[in-house]
């Protein structure tokens, strides 16, 4: 079953247009039953992105590749990248989110120290847990009980 942004793909392919953000951004409203160009359509189109595999992942589709494309180019436009610039996208290896490779060296500088003053930190060895004592209750001896016994003894009532 196609997630409705390989169908918007496979929509825009069917009517033979490009194969760019907007012509898909576009498609991707219809097919997924928004009415106009509004903030939720703009979050569920980036979830959508965001959701679909990598192209490693899955090769049974062709769309599979169109998308990893359009999320490449949307990120990269979404975040501040320069038409013909150098600069990736990718997704963060600790957070997940799509950042600017150069933006995420960064702000994940200092990653690296922090990993090693982490891993030289002393140890605490752990006290073992004791439980809590319980109270003791007084026990009542036992009261021999004879069930063939007249009814009027002690031990029956």
């Amino acid at each position: 079953m196609y997630s409705n942004i390989e169908q918007a793909v496979a929509d825009v392919v069917a009517l033979r247009q490009e194969v760019i953000l907007s012509n898909v951004l576009t498609a991707y409203i219809r097919v997924a039953g928004f009415s106009d160009w509004s903030a939720d359509a703009l979050i569920a189109f980036e979830r959508a992105l965001d959701k679909h595999p990598d192209s490693g992942e899955r090769l049974e589709f062709v769309s599979v590749e169109l998308v990893a494309e359009l999320r490449q180019s949307y990120w990269y436009q979404m975040l501040g990248g320069v038409e013909g610039g150098e600069a990736k996208c990718s997704s963060c290896p600790c957070c997940g989110i799509m950042a600017l490779v150069d933006q995420m060296v960064g702000s994940h500088r200092y990653a690296e120290e922090i990993t090693q003053i982490t891993e030289y930190a002393p140890v605490k060895p752990k006290k073992p847990k004791t439980g809590r004592t319980k109270k003791r209750r007084l026990m009542r001896k036992a009261i021999a009980f004879d069930p063939y016994g007249p009814s009027t003894s002690a031990s029956s009532m």
